[in-house]
């Protein structure tokens, strides 16, 4: 068996050059739907959704656990400031947020009495600093934002008034760059029908709006709502998405809106019935790649900050979180436990020398298959990446040797110069 398994790595060595590229579904273990995704890198993930699941990967995916959560509570968003650090907010008719502090093997319910109403997103900006959004309207019939300053020990409310005679409808994706400007969106609902966006300078204390989304048919036939919201890191360039659906829930028009200031949002992508499917949430990994994700499984996608096109997913199982570690890793969630993870790939071109080329040199690699480590010869900064077959990053290097630490398989080689090209290298046993 095991020189069959060699005699296989050897002739995918040898065969044609391939692009690893796309989403690829992986398995969660769990059939209820999944809500949210986050990734603090390309490692180290967390999924949260129906009855309560927490799902958490170490390895990119490859497998998922379920935690224990001690609700059985839907929960709609999740985040984490390092490996260990991190919140999962929701609940059905009571507001439910979790606390772990050590990657997720155990979580404690953090309290929140008086909420009637579950909780959406959830935005943290240090281990102290954080948001979350009530998810539905309170008999006072505002938008609410609640805000701690302790880690989530204590929160306090901080209301967006609706205009006059307006019905609120829910607030969903929240994001905070520093722990003054932020931005939150959602609908109202009722006299006037509007999908809405906010942005605060003050961490909160006071709200403006800054994008309305008027529906494209008369009431009550389209109740728009802005579903997701992402900014590339560290900048002010942004996009927010969402959906307008009809009074059977029926789904009737989407929208992606963009920002370059944080303040001014334009129109960029807009499809309404039959085209239309939903948007459900939106993941920006710089200030020109950006991705969304919504129902029937609809992927979009830009490569230069203004047009978005439709990129398969494979699967037809409504999408409602996506997240991105980096622009060539990223994961989306949804109904029926579907994770997706989408890896940029490794091109690699068929060079039967096993030679690579960095900067007009020839550099080579022995030996060739390995079976316990290889080294890479003539190459002057010895700085390389190791990529397995599926296209996931498995680490860095620095220095002429490698391969001690690999298990056996064939995995793609690549200089960190730029314009380099990759080489396969298998290793046997």
């Amino acid at each position: 068996m095991k020189k069959i398994l060699q005699i296989g790595l050897i002739m995918m060595l040898f065969s044609p050059g391939v692009l690893f590229a796309g989403w690829v579904r992986q398995n969660s273990g769990v059939s209820g739907a999944l809500r949210d995704v986050h990734f603090v890198d390309n490692q180290n993930g967390w999924c949260v959704g129906d009855s309560g699941a927490i799902l958490r990967t170490s390895n990119g995916g490859s497998t998922w656990v379920r935690q224990t959560s001690g609700t059985e509570d839907t929960l709609y968003g999740v985040q984490f400031l390092n490996a260990y650090l991190g919140w999962a907010v929701g609940g059905n008719n009571q507001a439910k947020i979790l606390k772990t502090t050590d990657g997720g093997a155990t979580w404690t319910s953090q309290s929140l009495s008086g909420w009637p109403a579950g909780l959406k997103g959830i935005s943290f900006t240090s281990e102290a600093c954080g948001w979350v959004t009530v998810g539905w309207s309170v008999p006072d019939n505002g938008h609410h934002v609640l805000h701690t300053t302790d880690g989530g020990s204590t929160w306090s409310d901080q209301r967006i008034p609706p205009p006059p005679w307006a019905e609120v409808g829910p607030l969903t994706r929240i994001f905070f760059k520093d722990s003054l400007c932020g931005w939150v969106g959602g609908g109202m609902w009722i006299s006037p029908i509007l999908g809405v966006l906010y942005q605060t300078t003050n961490g909160g204390a006071n709200w403006t709006l800054r994008y309305t989304w008027m529906p494209f048919r008369p009431p009550p036939w389209d109740y728009p709502s802005f579903e997701g919201l992402d900014f590339s890191f560290d900048t002010l360039n942004g996009w927010a998405c969402g959906e307008g659906i009809d009074e059977n829930g029926g789904v009737v028009d989407e929208l992606i809106i963009r920002t370059r200031d944080g303040s001014q949002w334009t129109w960029q992508y807009h499809q309404i019935i039959p085209q239309a499917k939903g948007l459900k949430d939106i993941a920006a990994c710089d200030s020109l790649n950006s991705w969304a994700v919504g129902r029937q499984g609809i992927i979009l996608r830009t490569t230069n900050g203004r047009t978005w096109s439709s990129y398969p997913s494979g699967v037809t199982a409504d999408l409602f979180g996506v997240d991105f570690a980096d622009t060539g890793n990223g994961w989306a969630c949804g109904s029926y436990g579907v994770i997706l993870k989408y890896s940029s790939g490794v091109g690699v071109e068929e060079q039967t020398d096993q030679r690579l080329a960095v900067n007009g040199q020839r550099l080579s690699v022995a030996p060739n298959p390995f079976t316990s480590s290889a080294t890479v010869f003539g190459h002057p900064k010895g700085r390389f990446a190791v990529y397995d077959i599926s296209g996931r990053l498995i680490r860095t290097y620095h220095g002429d040797r490698f391969g001690e630490d690999l298990s056996p398989g064939v995995y793609f080689l690549v200089p960190q110069e730029k314009g380099a090209k990759p080489v396969r290298v298998v290793k046997l046993r």
